[in-house]
């Protein structure tokens, strides 16, 4: 046990008179004066341990202080950040009140630096830490660091932790504990706090649909759920962008991209949904991807067609057909007969009116026996009436 100068020199009195008694029982004359010698000594050498022994420390005033510790990273979205700094004016407000010093500080990975928030103060933000956009979680320990060094060494009080709940917890049993040490007490608060409304769902891909197996040109069909947002919906053919589509809040939601020249083989389609807003409440940016799906086909040979065209080379059939994706080999008429039983395997024969008008008999019957066992024909009537009665 250590005894404070207030208590010592309280017990010099009884230790005076308690001597004296002492003294007048001594025998002799001798005796009396060694004992009155003995006395005055012992009472200086009381009285100067006493002075020089520490004081109680119920007799120095200690200062009330408050320190709010703001998680600013990455993982705190919009609307923990909007609770976090209502609690924070809100604690703030209620200290100032009570005359309590106030001070905060802002932690992500590490800690900023402390800013005192005198009474009446309007600005309560603080000053970030460098790792405030970068850190992708908290860490609590590095807040209570931070809050720590707003104390001096005279001061007791509060730190009320404001935090995701996700954070790093490296170190926070150590800082726990040397606060105990100074009597700061620590309060934490996890944002969204338990029972607080969840967050607006984000747009979503509510279907995407592309074939499995292609040849030639195809459609890939996106069904999406906007949310009442306006969206993007961007296609992607093995990992690059090929194609985008912008989607008004309130539309159909669908978007169709038209696909063809693809080599044959097997190839990924990504489908990619993206906000262009201003961000939502689920801390997404504009532009930011909020839904991806993948697909796999597999593209095939084009099909082989054989045009029957008086004229090829000036043939907007043949172009058309050509722009599709098929691979056409183009003939006159008169050497429909010949490519059919001689020439490459087709999958379709292309013909128009005026092309039909000049096949002989040899090549009607070639081709209507053809057809009959299940190869393609496309016949392009166009305006003439005879040619649709024939």
């Amino acid at each position: 046990m250590q005894l404070t100068h207030p208590t010592l020199l309280g017990l010099l009195i009884p230790a005076a008179v308690l001597l004296l008694l002492l003294e007048n029982r001594l025998p002799g004359t001798r005796q009396r004066k060694l004992g009155r010698w003995a006395a005055r000594f012992g009472v200086v050498a009381a009285g100067l341990i006493a002075l020089a022994g520490p004081y109680a420390p119920a007799a120095v005033p200690r200062t009330q202080r408050l320190v709010v510790a703001l998680d600013v990273s990455t993982d705190m979205n919009a609307r923990a950040s909007r609770e976090a700094r209502a609690l924070l004016e809100g604690a703030v407000q209620a200290a100032w009140a009570e005359g309590i010093e106030t001070s905060v500080v802002a932690f992500a990975g590490t800690a900023g630096p402390v800013r005192t928030l005198p009474a009446g103060t309007r600005a309560l933000t603080p000053q970030p830490p460098a790792d405030a956009g970068t850190a992708r979680a908290g860490r609590p320990a590095a807040g209570l660091a931070g809050a720590e060094l707003a104390f001096d060494e005279a001061e007791v009080g509060r730190i009320l932790l404001l935090t995701s709940g996700r954070g790093d917890p490296r170190g926070l049993d150590a800082a726990l504990a040397r606060l105990r040490e100074r009597r700061i007490d620590v309060q934490a608060i996890a944002v969204p706090r338990e029972g607080a409304a969840a967050p607006a769902p984000r747009p979503r891909l509510v279907d995407v649909r592309a074939p499995e197996v292609a040849r030639g040109a195809f459609r890939v069909r996106v069904a999406v759920d906007d949310r009442g947002e306006d969206v993007r919906v961007r296609l992607l053919v093995d990992g690059k962008a090929r194609d985008a589509k912008l989607l008004g809040a309130g539309t159909t939601g669908e978007a169709h991209f038209d696909v063809q020249d693809l080599a044959p083989g097997e190839h990924e389609l990504g489908v990619a949904l993206e906000r262009t807003g201003i961000g939502g409440d689920d801390g997404s940016a504009r532009g930011s991807r909020v839904d991806f799906a993948r697909r796999l086909i597999t593209i095939g040979t084009p099909p082989r067609a054989l045009a029957l065209l008086l004229d090829p080379e000036r043939s907007d059939l043949r172009r058309a057909l050509a722009a599709q994706g098929l691979d056409v080999r183009a003939l006159p008429p008169g050497a429909t007969a010949q490519a059919l039983t001689e020439g490459p395997a087709v999958d379709l024969v292309v013909l128009d009116a005026a092309s039909a008008a000049q096949l002989d008999t040899e090549a009607q019957t070639v081709l209507r026996d053809r057809v009959r066992q299940g190869l393609g024909l496309l016949f392009e009537a166009g305006h003439d009436k005879r040619a649709w009665e024939a």
